[in-house]
């Protein structure tokens, strides 16, 4: 959950968000959809999945140039 508010934090997603992607996380984990998968990936599919079915915007982080950053940038860069 640590890893998951701390990008979403970055990406400046509320909690209800958040706690979206957390409960999407555990129903991965409990289905035993991680194997051979790394985390760091699954959670960022996790923000990805909440932020297309929320529609959230966002700015990017701090350090990040540029303008809007739209949820798929999570998983291609």
């Amino acid at each position: 959950k640590r890893q998951i508010q701390q990008l979403g934090s970055q990406l400046q997603l509320n909690q209800h968000c958040l706690d979206t992607a957390f409960n999407f996380f555990k129903l991965v984990v409990s289905k035993h959809l991680t194997r051979g998968r790394r985390t760091e990936h699954v959670i960022a599919a996790c923000l990805y999945l909440v932020c297309r079915t929320e529609g959230t915007p966002h700015e990017r982080p701090a350090g990040v140039t540029g303008g809007k950053l739209t949820c798929s940038v999570i998983l291609t860069s």
